[in-house]
């Protein structure tokens, strides 16, 4: 099934994902005090001067703050990438879950002054649950978690964003906001990767995509943190079969053994996915993914640069980018060296370098 080419908006640069569409980046940071705000706010701005450009920074804060004060204002004021925003996360009240006045207000500002993607959890339930309890790690997502928290510490027949969806909806499409609908059960080992528990929720997924599309919205089907290679092109199988909304992968980690390489086995597998045509918007993963701190600014600039890659690679396969390598191979070629822009020979080949032979040709 032909992936929906979508477009979020933006005041100066609106981006286009999807089909026959560059792969985009997508960058996520956040702070829970608000003494750790600085810091990111001084990540966003080296960002904003690197050479290797991401498209999106999606707002993971967990403390509710002030508009003007929050890190998607920041991004719509200082930058030009676009603002996405995870609400449940700074919706959370403890000891009560979370309150759907709250949750819809968080929603509706954020709109209304610009975030152009929001990622919401709808599809906790106890059925999709119970599919969990012989996993390794049952439970691995975050604002997943909270929402299904939520649905049973206030005894909720449905989870509050089923319940607030249509509203939801109907906010999307005045403000021209996209959803991307998260994926909480995905599996946090590789083990368990596309049990029935996430072949269940991908279903849902699939159906919770296809009823915002009904609505007039913009839906984007957010795919699995940790995979392993044969269940990652399994599940885009699936997802080719069955539905048309872009994709956007959480890595994902074809190993679970990566720990301080995480980096490099996300975009291995973000690879993975873009190959198999699911890859349309990817969620940078860091080298201390699963070490307990934050990621600093040479840690994230790293992850970009390596995503910045995985990227190019997906998108030689998805609209054939080339040039680039075709230039390097000329470059090569011109220069008779493996070296570009540099005419001295490779020290391992020395005088038998093969490029050197260029009478030949």
């Amino acid at each position: 099934m032909k992936k929906n080419k979508i477009t979020l908006s933006h005041h100066t640069s609106p981006l286009a994902i999807g089909a026959e569409e560059p792969t985009a980046l997508n960058l996520l940071l956040g702070f829970n005090t608000p003494a750790e705000r600085e810091l990111e706010y001084q990540k966003i701005s080296q960002l904003n001067r690197y050479q290797n450009k991401i498209n999106v920074i999606t707002d993971l804060s967990t403390c509710r703050i002030s508009i003007k004060e929050s890190l998607w204002y920041h991004v719509l004021q200082n930058t030009d990438f676009i603002a996405a925003l995870v609400p449940v996360y700074h919706c959370w009240i403890k000891g009560e879950g979370l309150n759907k006045s709250l949750l819809l207000e968080s929603i509706i500002e954020a709109a209304e002054n610009g975030v152009s993607l929001i990622t919401i959890h709808p599809t906790p339930s106890r059925t999709l649950a119970s599919l969990c309890k012989d996993r390794i790690i049952p439970v691995t997502s975050r604002g997943g978690g909270m929402v299904l928290n939520d649905l049973i510490l206030n005894n909720r027949e449905i989870n509050i964003y089923l319940e607030l969806l249509p509203e939801i909806i109907e906010i999307s499409v005045k403000h021209n906001m996209a959803i991307s609908i998260g994926t909480s059960f995905r599996s946090a080992s590789i083990i368990d990767s596309f049990d029935a528990a996430y072949q269940a929720e991908l279903i849902e997924q699939i159906k919770i995509a296809d009823y915002i599309t009904a609505g007039g919205g913009t839906a984007i089907i957010e795919t699995p943190g940790h995979a392993s290679p044969h269940n990652i092109t399994l599940i885009c199988d699936y997802l080719n079969q069955s539905s048309s909304a872009p994709i956007m992968p959480l890595g994902p980690m074809p190993t679970d053994i990566g720990m301080e390489l995480d980096d490099v086995a996300a975009a291995i597998g973000a690879v993975l996915m873009g190959i198999n045509h699911c890859a349309d918007l990817l969620s940078i993963v860091t080298s201390i993914e699963h070490t307990g701190g934050l990621p600093d600014i040479q840690t994230l600039l790293k992850a970009v640069d390596i995503y910045t890659l995985a990227k190019h690679i997906i998108d030689i396969s998805k609209i054939n980018d080339c040039k680039d390598d075709k230039n390097i191979s000329e470059q090569r070629r011109s220069f008779c060296s493996c070296i570009p822009d540099n005419q001295s020979i490779c020290t391992r080949c020395s005088e038998y370098c093969p490029l050197i032979l260029k009478d030949l040709w």
